[in-house]
């Protein structure tokens, strides 16, 4: 986890993405950021989709969220179980090892980027 979030421990590491040029998607989806709904990006493969959300993610940080609140994670099919219970266990690891609690604080906000989702088979999630 720590190799896709090197801003956790480097407070002025700098996403080269960030600097690349924005699309019109990217102004949408950081002007409708502020709501609690999950926000999904859909599309063909190799056209710019995880570039897009590092880019969202330089800016979240520039705008100097909490590092350890912004949390990038690649479910990779090739190497990964795909099942919903992987999900589970990547979240309990996040909380318990990086952010160092088992429980989501209301008054904080946690921003989650995940690329290749859908390769789990969750059914239901919630």
């Amino acid at each position: 986890m720590d190799a896709r979030n090197p801003w956790w421990a480097q407070s002025e590491y700098k996403i080269l993405e960030y600097d690349l040029p924005k699309r019109e998607l990217y102004d949408l989806l950081v002007n409708n950021f502020s709501h609690t709904l999950i926000l999904n990006i859909v599309g063909l493969r190799r056209v710019g989709k995880s570039t897009l959300l590092k880019q969202m993610i330089g800016k979240f940080l520039s705008d100097g969220e909490n590092p350890k609140n912004v949390f990038y994670y690649l479910f990779d099919y090739a190497t990964q179980p795909q099942k919903a219970e992987f999900l589970a266990e990547v979240l309990s690891v996040y909380f318990q090892e990086v952010l160092k609690n088992r429980i989501i604080h209301r008054m904080k906000r946690y921003i989650f980027f995940w690329t290749r989702f859908s390769i789990l088979k969750i059914g239901k999630l919630f």
